[in-house]
């Protein structure tokens, strides 16, 4: 995000963790995080540049079921967030 202003990456993080539900968690650091939380917070992160393609190595490999089928839900169509489904 070097191509864009300190304000305006402010505000794209800021906006991605507030539509995949972990506004809640912009202060914390990875540690304080769950392990699903580090999983989510990955997709808002890939995300922000808008690129044409992601790619996922197991995302859900190391998660419960409910968190892996979050995760899956968020990869298949991460341009809609969930504050807008």
């Amino acid at each position: 995000m070097l191509a864009v202003g300190t304000g305006q990456r402010n505000a794209r993080v800021a906006q991605a963790l507030k539509d995949y539900g972990l506004e809640n968690r912009a202060d914390h650091r990875p540690d304080e995080l769950s392990g699903g939380q580090r999983q989510r917070v990955g997709i808002p992160r890939a995300t922000i540049m808008q690129p044409a393609v992601i790619l996922a190595d197991e995302p859900t490999g190391n998660l419960d079921r409910t968190t892996g089928d979050e995760v899956v839900r968020l990869l298949g169509n991460p341009s809609t967030p969930k504050a807008s489904r």
